[in-house]
């Protein structure tokens, strides 16, 4: 028996091919379900924005619009330097009366505190580092109360506290080591390779060595200008009043003749 393969297809075009030579309607297709998108992780535009112009990657997860960064409160404050303090401390007590300036060494002759333990003495009473950084002004209740206790005074009595802490600071034996250190500045190659005197070598001269070998030398390094320019400025101005160093100009609104200048005397550092 022949067999007739009918290869019309219907007019759907959706049939499948029968060997009998008809063909049967196609089974309706099964509607595709797209997947949904997932949802966003970009964050808003306008944090986007701000993101690529600070240069910073996206990050993976989504911010909701009513996130607000705050401003961080600066919690760290640089302490001042000993070259900073102590000309704080001169152009304070020159611009002080008299009335404030006496009072302030009359505060610390009656607890008979000297000028060289001034500053130990406000290290055991006071938070020494909020004392010297900031005015009495900005000091905390507490710090202010303290003050005034350890020199038995009023607390209201803010120009008498920072005179004090300005005549403690000039008065500080450490200060002109201080000063130097801070304001020598540091050797340089060139400073140690031009016409620099050798004095000190290791091995010493004349000891017969083997290569390879490593000899090692000292060389002085003697420029001092800026350092006692500096330290001049500071300690040339300071004269002796009552047994405290304080600034010419206070010595003179005091009514004092000044008993001896504190220019200082400057070493060279190897």
């Amino acid at each position: 028996m022949a067999i007739n393969l009918n290869l019309t297809r219907p007019a759907t075009g959706a049939g499948r091919i029968n060997l009998a030579g008809t063909s049967s309607p196609a089974k309706p297709a099964a509607p595709v379900t797209q997947p949904a998108p997932p949802a966003s992780t970009a964050p808003p535009a306008s944090i986007r924005a701000s993101l690529l112009t600070a240069g910073i990657a996206q990050p993976a997860v989504a911010f909701p619009p009513s996130v607000v960064f705050p401003t961080l409160p600066q919690i760290f404050t640089l302490p001042k330097t000993a070259t900073q303090l102590a000309q704080g401390a001169i152009n304070l007590l020159k611009a002080a009366s008299q009335a404030v300036t006496q009072e302030a060494i009359n505060a610390i002759k009656n607890r008979n505190v000297t000028a060289d333990n001034l500053m130990t003495y406000l290290e055991r009473k006071v938070i020494i580092g909020e004392v010297l950084n900031e005015l009495a002004k900005d000091w905390s209740a507490d710090t202010k109360q303290d003050f005034a206790q350890a020199f038995q005074m009023s607390a209201d009595k803010l120009d008498v506290m920072d005179a004090i802490v300005s005549i403690a600071i000039l008065n500080d034996p450490d200060l002109k080591e201080e000063l130097q250190m801070e304001n020598t500045s540091e050797v340089t190659e060139g400073d140690l390779l031009e016409n620099r005197p050798v004095v000190w070598q290791y091995p010493p001269a004349g000891t017969i060595l083997q290569p390879p070998y490593i000899v090692l030398l000292a060389v002085s390094h003697t420029d001092t200008r800026q350092t006692e320019e500096i330290i001049n400025s500071i300690l040339g101005d300071l004269v002796d009043h009552q047994g405290f160093k304080v600034p010419r100009g206070a010595a003179q609104k005091l009514g004092g003749a000044p008993l001896t200048a504190g220019i200082p005397t400057t070493r060279a550092t190897l």
